[in-house]
């Protein structure tokens, strides 16, 4: 249910500018959270804070004035929760006032009508700049060219790629049966699929699969400057490899047998938490689950990265990614 919906003006100040869109929404969520507000969710099975941002930032850009909104399922101050959401967010985050606005007005995104930048440059001739700018504001028309991504890198294979040389046609099939056959083709969910169709079925075919090998995942943590003192973020859960065996037996109408056997080895992944710089790891991170669980029992630190995507944590709604911190609200 909609109770309330809220919009906050904020400021982007240099320490937030290495944020994505995505690391952004993450951060006024567990904001959100902390503050303990009552937030509305999206209904589905992945449902998510029903948060907006009025429109992307590019990374490495400040604001004076970022838009975002919020909708709550019980009222609430508006002061109030400008004072309990504040000192929540990371550093260089700083909303600055909040509104309430109608349950079903517009969406903040279809409200956004213009933006205005400031670019400042050093060690340029100004006259020159000046010069390009007028010629860019004056202009009639600008010459662009617009090609969809797929038709481009086929356009550069056949042209200086893998491709070069090659005629066109790539596949021809030869029937060797004594009746017609169809080949049919089907794409479902990434997966294209072949089916060779005709009057006689010429050889059978069972498969079979085995779980030969298990490997634990392990833990790696990076630091990111963002993450508050005390807390930390699951950045990517830990997923156990696998090598499976796969047996193939083929059964010809003449009584002949073959019999294929391949092993599919599928690395694990690493479980990655980000954490502030100087962290002890050993005394934030909760312990790593025994190798049987599918984890090893040691940290391995790597260098500063930037904020990737995230998973959501124990507890959080499905789709929400968690920040916690030892004591703190998330645990």
């Amino acid at each position: 249910m909609k109770a309330q919906r809220l919009r906050f003006r904020y400021i982007l100040a240099v320490e937030a500018t290495d944020l994505g869109q995505r690391d952004l929404v993450t951060a006024w969520e567990e904001a959100c959270k902390a503050a303990a507000l009552p937030l509305a969710y999206s209904e589905g099975k992945r449902p998510s804070p029903l948060l907006s941002i009025a429109a992307p930032l590019p990374q490495g850009v400040t604001s004076d004035c970022e838009l975002m909104d919020l909708v709550l399922v019980d009222r609430v101050s508006a002061a109030d929760t400008l004072a309990r959401i504040a000192p929540q967010l990371p550093s260089g985050i700083r909303p600055t006032a909040v509104d309430e606005i109608g349950v079903n007005a517009p969406s903040l995104q279809s409200q956004v009508r213009w933006a205005e930048y400031e670019v400042r440059a050093q060690n340029l001739d100004h006259e020159l700049v000046r010069e390009s700018v007028c010629r860019i504001l004056e202009a009639t028309t600008l010459p662009a060219e617009y090609q969809r991504a797929a038709e481009a890198g086929f356009r550069e294979a056949a042209t200086t790629g893998i491709l070069a040389g090659y005629p066109t046609v790539d596949l021809k099939l030869r029937n060797p049966y004594g009746f017609p056959i169809v080949l049919r083709a089907a794409l479902d969910k990434g997966t294209l699929a072949f089916e060779l169709r005709g009057r006689e079925r010429p050889a059978t075919v069972d498969l079979a699969t085995a779980t030969v090998g298990v490997a634990p995942f392990k833990r790696k943590v990076e630091e990111a400057s963002w993450v508050k003192e005390g807390k930390y973020v699951l950045k990517q859960k830990g997923i156990r490899g696998y090598s499976i065996r796969k047996t193939r037996t083929i059964r010809l109408a003449g009584g002949e047998e073959r019999v294929e056997v391949t092993t599919d080895v599928y690395p694990p992944t690493f479980e990655i938490y980000l954490v502030p710089p100087g962290t002890d790891v050993d005394a934030v991170l909760p312990p790593p689950l025994p190798p049987e669980d599918g984890r090893t029992a040691s940290n391995e630190a790597s260098p500063p990265d930037a904020p990737g995507p995230y998973d959501p944590g124990p507890g959080a709604p499905e789709g929400a990614a968690r920040l916690a911190g030892s004591g703190g609200p998330g645990h």
